[in-house]
């Protein structure tokens, strides 16, 4: 049995506050494009507030594509977010609930993802 997965990348620009999708994405050494709400930046620091994350293979119980730093919501453990750990995709369940540790990445499909921590932080800490 293959196991492969799709390997795609989207990405949260701290300058704009922005998360792009990676095929709207052009990257050189000296500056991003975009044709999606007119990012375009020759300016090295700037490229460099640029955060990758990559799509995990997994999707939550809606069918939504699960992304490295993704906050979920699963209905026994609460929340978590999706994080690389060791050799693979595990769910970091947040001390907020008295339980501070990791889960295994099938639990995603028991969960619904309900932001990130870029876009969402409040999301982590509420």
């Amino acid at each position: 049995m293959e196991n492969s997965r799709d390997i795609k990348f989207r990405a949260w620009h701290e300058a704009s506050k922005q998360m792009y999708k990676w095929d709207m994405l052009t990257i050189n050494s000296d500056c991003i494009e975009t044709n999606f709400d007119g990012l375009f930046t020759t300016d090295e620091d700037d490229v460099n507030k640029l955060i990758l994350m990559q799509y995990t293979g997994i999707k939550d119980k809606n069918g939504k594509e699960g992304y490295h730093q993704d906050i979920i919501n699963h209905t026994v453990y609460g929340k978590g977010v999706i994080r690389w750990y060791s050799n693979g995709w595990a769910i970091h369940l947040e001390s907020m609930y008295g339980y501070e540790g990791w889960m295994e990445s099938g639990i995603l499909e028991k969960s619904e993802i309900i932001g990130n921590i870029y876009e969402n932080p409040k999301l982590v800490t509420s």
